[in-house]
Order: structure tokens, then C-alpha cells, then sequence
């Protein structure tokens, strides 16, 4: 017949065992918060097991892998902090942080392998999307359907994306080649290269995007 063995419980929630109310090495389960509680040869009481989430002090963790890891914003705009050190090789990215003002990453942060996304061959229709990511090529083409506008940007407020187009004049909108959204300084808007590389950044600024040439006809 099987026996049952029952750790010592409590069902308050938040509630956590005395040193004096375990004996060395015994575990004590809070049922309603789901974690377990052991009392240690120091005599301290720990957690060491949870359902969601645990709490550590501000001290390295100099062993294993930390992955998933996320701690609780003191606002809604600022999010918290997660440290990464790295004592040996002098990790240069100190902290990440996120929030409804966008991600944050303190210190000196060195990306390897950042892709250029390719949008391909179009004759007109390309919509940029900021997603794809900052830096985007593509190639312009007579062949393809023509649609309203040959560019148009569709990016969040603070994006920025540059654009390299090469053959760009080769790409056609049957209303307009520039979006009317999109604003260039002196409203002089540039004529793309057929045979040639051209270079554009789009900011959206939150109501617009304005848009500045990096340089026409590399040759």
C-alpha cells in the first residue's frame, strides 16, 4: 500500500517558514504561492523552488546560463535592469533595458553579423517596412506591375531606416514615384539613378517622415 508523505504546508499567501518552525534539511511548501522552502546547515531558510518567478540579490552570478530573465519596471516608461559582466573578458554591455520608450543599451556594445535586409527586384511598390530592418537594398527594374506610388516608408515614431537603391529610376509609380508622406528639405524631391546607386534615410519624426539623400549616382 502506498503512503503519502506530507511536507509541512501553509496555504497564506506570501507566507514563509521560520528557521525555528523546520528542522535541518526539512522542506515546507506554500501551496497557495507554489514554492518551496528548505532550511539549510547554516540554519537560514531559502527558496529553492518556484512557480513564476525568483528574487536574487544584486551579486554575480558566476556559473550556468541566464536565459528568459526579466525583472519588474518601476514605471511604465522605465523599464527595469539586467546587468551583464563579464569579469574576465571585460563584457562591454553594462545594462539593456526596455519600455514604452524603446529598448536602451548602456554601454560600449559591439554587433556582430547585423543583416542587410534585401527587398529584391521591384519595378514600383516598394513599401519600406522598418521591421525588415535599418539598412535595406533594392534593385530597380522596368519589368513588374505598376502600382500608386513607387516608395512609401512605414515606420513607428523615432524609426530610421537607409535605403541603398540601385537602379532606383528604373522603378515607377503610376500617381507619383515619392509618397506624398515623405518630405525632403526644400520639398525638392530627388531623382533616383537607372543605372547608378543611390543612397536615402527616412525618419519618422511622429507625424511625418522626412526623408534626406546620403548621396546620388555612386559610381
Amino acid at each position: 500500500m502506498a503512503n503519502t508523505i506530507i511536507h509541512k504546508r501553509s496555504s497564506t499567501a506570501s507566507a514563509v517558514p521560520t528557521a525555528g518552525s523546520l528542522s535541518l534539511g526539512e522542506l515546507a511548501i506554500n501551496t497557495t504561492d507554489g514554492k518551496v522552502y528548505l532550511k539549510k546547515g547554516d540554519g537560514s531558510v531559502v527558496e529553492v523552488s518556484s512557480n513564476n518567478s525568483h528574487t536574487h540579490s544584486a551579486t554575480d552570478i558566476t556559473s550556468g546560463t541566464l536565459a528568459n530573465a526579466r525583472t519588474t519596471a518601476v514605471s511604465t516608461n522605465d523599464a527595469s535592469t539586467i546587468v551583464l559582466r563579464d569579469a574576465s573578458k571585460g563584457f562591454s554591455c553594462t545594462s539593456i533595458s526596455g519600455g514604452n520608450n524603446g529598448l536602451t543599451i548602456s554601454g560600449s556594445v559591439k554587433i556582430l553579423d547585423s543583416a542587410v535586409f534585401s527587398a529584391g527586384t521591384l519595378r514600383s511598390g516598394y513599401y519600406i517596412q522598418y521591421a525588415d530592418g535599418n539598412i535595406q537594398t533594392v534593385t530597380g527594374t522596368t519589368t513588374g506591375t505598376q502600382v500608386s506610388y513607387a516608395v512609401r516608408y512605414d515606420g513607428m515614431s523615432g524609426s530610421a531606416t537607409t535605403v541603398i537603391f540601385t537602379n532606383g529610376g528604373l522603378m515607377s509609380g503610376s500617381t507619383a514615384f515619392w509618397h506624398p508622406t515623405i518630405l525632403f528639405p526644400g520639398g525638392v524631391k530627388p531623382t533616383l539613378s537607372s543605372s547608378g546607386i543611390d543612397v536615402i534615410t527616412f525618419i519618422n519624426d511622429g507625424t511625418n517622415t522626412l526623408a534626406f539623400v546620403g548621396g546620388l549616382a555612386f559610381a
